[in-house]
């Protein structure tokens, strides 16, 4: 069977030091879930798995280790299974995470950092996190029941058929306040030393707020980065960065971007983030900075609710790799796809 596109459900479950991964592929066009399974750490305590149901042919692990060893695997399977994918280059498929996306992202991060030579480019990018497209939609299932991943699929693409209208509260005809940023480094795993941070806050149209944090990008560097990672940056990136940085390393810019993202949120507590393609960059740095507020990927947004922009990025006013412009468009294309849903 050719499949138009395939969907990855995923979800991770930790229960004191045991851990669940749960997933299934499944193809939209034919609701047919091609498969599906379930890997597992072995609990210490018999009573830890509480109202959790194990599968019969559950893959039984011995360590995080060889977890994700397997977790990757099962991804690497299917990233080009079909020949449709190998014949066009479409995307792999889509990953819609179905547990904390703190959680998914850190697993597979973890993935890929095993093999950062070969598996940098080669992780789900973006990862929707289905939890916060319901609640922008206004379509939000409160329900603490659990439900077997396999149907989770099934209700995530039932939850894109009921788009056919967005409240008018969720369309922003009520004005919202955006906090999008996004960052530069010299490598999508490095989000722990970034040498160049835009944000902008908005509420509805206006743009009340815009601010670029910037370092000198050698201060951000570490035997870490390969070659590749170097020419690519230096070529596509610090073109953009500024002649004279605002802080004098990473972690004063850092420290600059968090105290400002505090002050936006005492300001605004409703405010809600905005990235592009947050995974792994964005994601990982607002945990590691202690950002727990669910993250709107607008990416995701696109890329799962098939909803593209229609406007057109003018590169010269806001080019590419320029994390300030970069921030700011994402929040741009983000109205656009709302409003198009809106119209639904």
């Amino acid at each position: 069977m050719l499949c138009d596109s395939l969907d990855m459900a995923i979800r991770v479950i930790e229960i004191d030091d045991h851990y669940i991964v749960d997933y299934a592929f499944g193809c939209e066009r034919t609701k047919e879930i091609i498969e599906s399974g379930q890997i597992i750490t072995p609990p210490r305590k018999n009573n830890a798995l509480g109202a959790i149901t194990l599968r019969r042919n559950a893959i039984k692990v011995s360590s995080m280790d060889e977890l994700d060893e397997v977790v990757w695997k099962i991804w690497e399977s299917k990233r080009f299974s079909n020949p449709h994918y190998k014949n066009t280059r479409e995307p792999p498929p889509t990953c819609i995470a179905f547990s904390s996306f703190a959680s998914i992202s850190e697993l597979f991060t973890r993935c890929i950092t095993r093999n950062l030579k070969e598996r940098t480019f080669a992780g789900p990018n973006p990862i929707a996190d289905f939890s916060t497209l319901q609640k922008l939609t206004g379509k939000e299932n409160k329900s603490k029941k659990y439900i077997r991943i396999d149907n989770y699929l099934k209700i995530f693409w039932k939850f894109k058929g009921t788009l056919k209208s967005i409240p008018p509260a969720l369309s922003d005809v009520e004005p919202k306040t955006y906090f999008a940023f996004d960052m530069e480094a010299w490598g999508f795993f490095h989000f722990e030393r970034p040498f160049s941070i835009g944000a902008g806050l908005f509420q509805g149209e206006r743009l009340l707020e815009k601010k670029r944090f910037s370092c000198h990008p050698d201060l951000a560097l570490t035997d870490k980065v390969t070659d590749r990672q170097r020419n690519w940056v230096k070529k596509n990136v610090l073109k953009h960065h500024p002649d004279i940085a605002s802080h004098r390393n990473h972690e004063k810019m850092i420290e600059g971007f968090k105290r400002y993202f505090d002050e936006c949120k005492r300001t605004h507590p409703q405010m809600q983030i905005l990235v592009d393609r947050g995974f792994p960059l964005e994601v990982n740095f607002c945990q590691m900075v202690g950002i727990h507020e669910p993250i709107i990927d607008v990416r995701a947004l696109v890329q799962t609710l098939k909803v593209h922009p229609e406007i057109v990025r003018d590169e010269k006013e806001y080019p590419i790799h320029d994390p300030l412009a970069d921030a700011l468009w994402a929040y741009y294309e983000y109205r656009d796809v709302m409003r198009q849903l809106s119209k639904k």
